[in-house]
Parts: structure tokens; C-alpha cells; sequence
């Protein structure tokens, strides 16, 4: 979608999210979480062949403030 509207990509990262909502249960438990709002990707280098060094490069943005 960010490549046909021409859009960046603002990648955002939640930490903690599994222990304060387990999967699969309803209950809401108490705990800390963090949410990292990184810097927008600019789509304007990808093209539709290229969509998947794009997508590469959000996982990776994403995953370096998981750990």
C-alpha cells in the first residue's frame, strides 16, 4: 500500500506486549510496556520488484528493540 500511495513506512515496535496480554486469554494482566515509534522509511528508492528488501528493511528496523 506505502508503494502505490507513495507513502513512508513509519515502523512501530512493542515490547512487553505478550506478558501484559498472553496469547489466547482475554485478562489484561499488570506490567510494563514500551512502544518505540522509529523513523519513517521512505518508499520512494523501492519499486513493486524491490518490495521485498523493503519489507526486509522494516522487519529489521522492528527487530533490533525487541530483544
Amino acid at each position: 500500500m506505502a508503494l502505490e500511495a507513495g507513502v513512508p513506512i513509519l515502523p512501530v515496535t512493542v515490547v512487553g506486549g505478550r506478558k501484559i496480554l498472553p496469547k489466547g486469554s482475554l485478562r489484561i494482566l499488570p506490567g510494563n510496556m514500551k512502544i518505540i515509534i522509529h523513523e519513517p522509511i521512505p518508499v520512494n528508492e523501492y519499486t513493486y520488484e524491490t518490495k521485498e528488501k523493503l519489507i526486509e528493511q522494516v522487519r529489521r528496523v522492528i527487530g533490533k528493540d525487541m530483544e
